[in-house]
């Protein structure tokens, strides 16, 4: 929201999508998504498909 906000909406939906995939794919994910996977290593998932 706040790269919306900033009207970067380019890399909202970047980061966004690569959110998406790494929830839809199911491999690493938070206790609070239904894994095991720490917040640094969802994020760190994340910052990969953004690469």
């Amino acid at each position: 929201m706040m790269l919306r906000h900033m009207e970067l909406h380019s890399h909202a939906d970047s980061v966004e999508g690569a959110v998406l995939e790494t929830i839809k794919e199911g491999q690493v994910l938070t206790g609070d998504l239904g894994g095991r996977s720490t917040c640094s290593e969802f994020t760190q998932e994340i910052c990969r498909k953004l690469e």
